[in-house]
């Protein structure tokens, strides 16, 4: 006796095997997808976290001298137009009263356009007096919109940079940096 097997017991089809490599295929192509937006948003939240501590930074330093601030320091600073030097510590030589407080906020200055320029892709910041009331999604400007009296608009310090897959409708897709945090410190202002 002699058993027979059958053809349609031997094994897969061609037609089976080119669907399973299709489903395999596609598995992959939407793990890599996955894997690469998982990357991207990793980087947007360091990003985030290094202009959180910038920011904390900048306020630290008007809080530290904060009666050059109560006086109208610190008020028109832009990372754009500063050209960070290597600032030299002001207090490695003797000075008093409001000398003091401008040499350091001089040193402030160029220390922190320096370190916001170096820390982030395309950065920028902007410590400013700004009356702009913000709406949920309106972007925000990099211009400062002042009262007639800088007193009674509040102190911000905005931070941004060039997002890594930018696009127009976000902001940054031109290649120049978008505002992505903003700060009011009017507390700091003693008034």
């Amino acid at each position: 006796m002699f058993l027979r097997r059958t053809r349609a017991n031997t094994g897969f089809t061609m037609i089976e095997s080119l669907v399973a490599v299709l489903v395999l295929g596609v598995g992959v192509l939407g793990v890599s997808s996955l894997l690469a937006n998982s990357l991207r948003f990793s980087q947007q939240s360091t990003y985030e976290l290094v202009a959180s501590s910038l920011v904390k930074d900048m306020a630290e330093r008007m809080r530290a001298n904060a009666g050059r601030v109560r006086d109208g320091g610190y008020s028109d600073i832009d990372t754009a137009v500063t050209t960070p030097r290597s600032a030299t510590n002001p207090l490695s030589t003797p000075c008093g009263g409001a000398e003091c407080g401008s040499r350091m906020e001089r040193y402030d200055t160029e220390e922190w356009s320096r370190r916001v320029i170096t820390s982030l892709p395309g950065g920028r910041g902007v410590v400013c007096h700004d009356a702009a009331t913000y709406a949920p999604g309106t972007p925000h400007k990099w211009t400062c919109d002042r009262t007639a009296n800088k007193a009674l608009s509040p102190l911000v310090i905005k931070v941004g940079w060039v997002p890594r897959h930018a696009n127009a409708a976000a902001g940054g897709g031109d290649g120049n940096a978008s505002v992505q945090m903003v700060v009011v410190t009017s507390a700091l202002t003693g008034k």
